[in-house]
């Protein structure tokens, strides 16, 4: 159904367990992102369990054909950000009563027990959530990122991360796509969903991917009681299993600021190591004239996921050097189910995903020495590299299966189901 981490795979049923109609809330019906293609995967892995299924989204031209009961909304061009083009925009990104009407008609039609959301804002809004109440409907939200605490949803922009993330910091610092107009649109939204307390009226049960993000909403008195943490789940890739010590450093993934690539390239421009970085961004120029004629520098482009995990499986190592609060570090898992150790920063929920001279090894964001450091040691060292690695394929084995985490949602559902039945 979906490429990238989630792969269409068997998954057990759940027999003797409860059925459910489950509704599934998504802005996109793609894999956009890591929060879209885990929506999508949730949706057919659900089914294979024995659960019947519903979506809700926003029309796009790249949306996949459900093969369940589907209802979109019209979409809105967000990617720029024009003043003839805000009114609509901004009335969407507020509120939207196509989304409450569409909405309302289609529980009629489904009866769902249960829903589950995902990404909302901007582009649908969290204007569905009170709908949800309304219809005596129990509500489970996944926390992908820290739009519900914030205007610039990742915390970060061209100054750094934004720990503060209120109104005037948004603005001031031009925390939305670096412009002024935007981050006004945006903070100003943000406030007003706030003083509504759209989120936490209307929510049931919060679903954090790491502790990090519990600890950071609960440090803003925001619904940290509510929420359970619940790490994302990947299956060991078959047919893709590591192969000796591997020659040299990957790295995979967008070439943005926030994924720290240019602190990878300061580090080989010190040791003098092979690295080899996959694919392409709105950083991607400037990363390539940071590396210059350096030749231990390999860019390779947009792979395709095949090819991703080809290279990935035969690195000494992956490097993530975020330097951005990573919600929960899902590029480092993946390496380590292939047996490849991981160095990452200790930022985040990355610190949850890669245990310290255990799975692989920790740095300290945006520290080029550090990182060279850590490079060269496993580069010297091939023996702890692969050691690393086979730890990391056992963690991920026993900790983060699909099996067990589709278990502990319909658990939670379950719980929140039957809560709802004794209140009628």
């Amino acid at each position: 159904m979906c490429g990238g981490p989630w792969q269409s795979r068997k998954i057990d049923s759940n027999a003797g367990a409860r059925d459910m109609k489950i509704l599934i809330i998504n802005k996109y019906w793609y894999a956009r992102g890591g929060a879209d293609a885990y929506a999508l995967w949730l949706a057919e892995a659900l089914q294979q369990r024995g659960h019947t299924v519903c979506v809700f989204s926003v029309d796009h031209p790249k949306n996949v054909t459900p093969s369940v009961s589907y209802e979109c909304i019209s979409g809105v061009d967000t990617e720029t950000m024009r003043w003839q083009d805000a009114p609509r925009i901004i009335g969407r990104m507020l509120w939207s009563f196509e989304a409450q009407t569409k909405l309302r008609a289609f529980l009629a039609q489904e009866k769902p027990d249960i829903a589950h959301v995902h990404n909302l804002y901007t582009q649908m809004s969290p204007s569905v959530l009170p709908v949800l109440k309304e219809a005596g409907i129990p509500v489970v939200a996944t926390v992908h990122d820290y739009g519900m605490t914030s205007a610039n949803y990742s915390l970060y922009d061209e100054q750094g991360i934004d720990y503060l993330g209120t109104w005037w910091s948004v603005i001031k610092r031009k925390g939305l796509k670096h412009s002024r107009l935007a981050s006004i649109v945006g903070a100003t939204v943000f406030q007003l969903h706030a003083w509504m307390h759209v989120y936490e009226r209307n929510i049931t049960r919060m679903v954090f991917t790491s502790d990090f993000v519990k600890r950071l909403f609960t440090a803003r008195r925001w619904q940290g009681d509510k929420g359970v943490v619940l790490p994302l789940p990947f299956d060991v890739q078959d047919g893709f299993m590591r192969k000796g010590a591997g020659e040299y450093f990957f790295f995979a993934g967008r070439l943005h600021k926030t994924k720290g690539v240019h602190v990878l390239i300061d580090a080989a421009r010190r040791t003098g190591l092979p690295i080899k970085i996959a694919g392409s961004g709105p950083g991607e120029r400037v990363l390539h004239e940071q590396a210059g004629a350096m030749t231990n520098v390999d860019f390779l482009g947009h792979l395709s996921h095949k090819k991703t995990l080809e290279y990935m499986r035969d690195a000494r190592a992956v490097v993530v050097p975020s330097v951005w609060l990573e919600p929960f570090g899902l590029v480092a898992l993946e390496p380590q189910a292939l047996g490849v150790p991981v160095i990452a920063s200790n930022i985040g929920g990355l610190k949850e995903v890669v245990v310290h001279g255990q799975t692989g090894l920790l740095v300290e964001p945006d520290d080029v020495e550090q990182l060279a450091m850590a490079m060269q040691r496993l580069w010297d060292d091939p023996e702890e590299a692969q050691r690393l690695g086979a730890m990391g394929k056992r963690r991920v084995q026993t900790q983060y299966a699909a099996k067990e985490h589709l278990e502990k949602l319909e658990h939670l559902y379950n719980t929140l189901v039957d809560g709802i039945l004794i209140l009628r």
